[in-house]
């Protein structure tokens, strides 16, 4: 029997019972840097947030009641306005250290993430500097706040400064992660003593801790119920390639690649997503009565 033959059939001997076993694929992750690195379509996503980012400042620095962070706390209208903006695939595309690693083979770890943090190589995401020169140049702080380490703080104010982000002397708006990463307290930092007008970033621990590390079904729920903030207060730049929505799928574990693609294979068999919540509509407008043929017949040519 040919070996291309015999691969198919292991795999399906080896699969569980009552599963439809994976197809074999030389990376799980090969469309997402693709679409991400080369679509047209991620590039327009990507400005539309920042177009849709502009629009909202401009509403905020004209309501002095509008906050975007959780943890500012009363009074703030009087503060200075900010703008807090995650860093990688928010501002920084990364994609080109994922075709490294579909290219070679290899599997992420932290020495290659870090060894590429340090090239300080990463080209801005579309649309994020033209926002973020904009935003500075309107009188708002800009602020990233990133859970990269602070062993790459230098490397990536080298990064961000080489592209021209706005970087205040001693890059004192660019903030690393300590022990945790969380970045509720970071957020506070900078709530102290501004008022957040909004929160840029690609996954949901860069607006809110209560939708980060959490069961997939509690942060489905979660985006449900600030339903109102996305667009408005909180903006999403695009990332399929990897992130807490993907961990979400593993329990948080760290599956090796084989396993982890299997646990993705299975979460596709998984009910659909609940729907949103049913918003209020405005009815239509009552349309005007139709003329009667007698009334169109006599209506003038023209």
């Amino acid at each position: 029997m040919r070996l291309s033959l015999i691969a198919p059939l292991l795999v399906a001997a080896l699969a569980p019972q009552g599963e439809a076993a994976p197809p074999p694929a030389p990376s799980a992750n090969l469309d997402a840097v693709l679409w991400t690195q080369q679509s047209a379509e991620y590039e327009a996503a990507a400005r539309q947030a920042y177009t849709t980012a502009r629009r909202q400042i401009e509403v905020a620095l004209a309501d002095t009641s509008w906050t975007a962070a959780e943890e500012q706390a009363s009074p703030f209208g009087h503060k200075p306005p900010a703008v807090i903006l995650d860093v990688d695939e928010t501002v920084l595309d990364n994609t080109g250290f994922q075709a490294r690693l579909l290219r070679s083979g290899e599997y992420f770890s932290g020495k290659a993430w870090y060894a590429w943090c340090e090239e300080a190589v990463a080209p801005a995401v579309p649309g994020a500097l033209e926002f973020c020169q904009w935003a500075d140049a309107r009188g708002v702080r800009v602020v990233f706040i990133t859970n990269r380490r602070t062993k790459v703080w230098e490397a990536t104010r080298q990064n961000l400064a080489r592209l021209d982000f706005p970087l205040e002397p001693g890059a004192t708006n660019l903030l690393t992660r300590d022990e945790s990463s969380n970045k509720s307290p970071r957020r506070a930092k900078v709530a102290a003593d501004h008022r957040v007008l909004l929160l840029v970033g690609d996954a949901l621990g860069d607006f809110s801790e209560s939708l980060g590390k959490h069961p997939a079904p509690e942060r489905l729920a979660g985006v449900q119920a600030h339903s109102t903030h996305w667009g408005e207060r909180w903006i999403v730049v695009p990332n399929p390639m990897y992130g807490d929505w993907m961990r979400a799928l593993f329990d948080y574990e760290y599956l090796d690649q084989v396993p982890a693609r299997a646990r993705k294979f299975r979460a596709l068999t998984k009910p659909p997503r609940p729907p949103l919540p049913t918003l209020p509509t405005t009815p239509p407008a009552e349309a005007p009565p139709k003329p009667s043929s007698s009334s169109r017949s006599e209506a003038p040519n023209g």
